[in-house]
């Protein structure tokens, strides 16, 4: 059986390689924790399906309208660099979790978070844009690498006068990083306004 949070091949995922390599300015907390925690806490649920693939569906993680990849205000993601995805502009600062998974890792600078699910989806939830120059500053992380989660579970709290104060779009990206491991990927999102 496959370990979660490495990809078919026995690599870690493709995401977290890309984003060592520096390109957007941070390195992830590498510290291994020994065992696993499951991490309880009431659930908030998420509104709706915004990506589906055969290996299952993710949910919106953040209260907000739905944008399509190519609308999120950053080229390497607009552009599906990362895999395909959608974009959630949020209405308040609580990151829940779209699916039951693991989380195999967590920025140090807290705005972005990794998450392997069902049949091996392996999920970047990222807060905001340049948010990495923020140092963490504004962003609580309420899991660690190896926790447990389930679907709905509050999972990051970011504040979103802070990440305006620094001038950054505080859109979350919600992108399926090895979206090319599966033959037919759906993402949905609101109607234009």
């Amino acid at each position: 059986m496959e370990e979660m949070g490495k990809s078919s091949i026995g690599k870690e995922p493709f995401w977290r390689r890309f984003l060592k390599k520096g390109i957007f300015g941070f390195f992830f907390h590498e510290e291994k924790k020994p065992g696993q925690k499951i991490i309880k806490e009431e659930p908030v649920v998420p509104a709706k399906v915004v990506i589906r693939c055969e290996a299952g569906e993710i949910l919106q993680p953040a209260n907000g309208r739905v944008i399509p990849r190519k609308e999120i205000p950053d080229e390497e993601f607009a552009a599906g660099i990362l895999g395909e995805g959608v974009g959630v502009e949020p209405v308040d600062g609580v990151l829940v979790a779209p699916f039951d998974g693991v989380v195999s890792s967590v920025a140090e600078a807290k705005h972005a978070l990794g998450i392997v699910g069902p049949g091996d989806m392996e999920l970047l939830l990222h807060v905001g844009v340049d948010t990495v120059t923020m140092n963490g500053d504004g962003f609580k992380p309420l899991v660690e690498d190896g926790d447990i989660i389930e679907a709905g579970q509050k999972i990051l709290l970011f504040d979103r006068e802070k990440i305006r104060a620094a001038h950054h779009p505080d859109t979350v990206a919600v992108l399926l990083t090895n979206s090319d491991h599966f033959k037919h990927v759906v993402c949905s999102y609101d109607a234009p306004q």
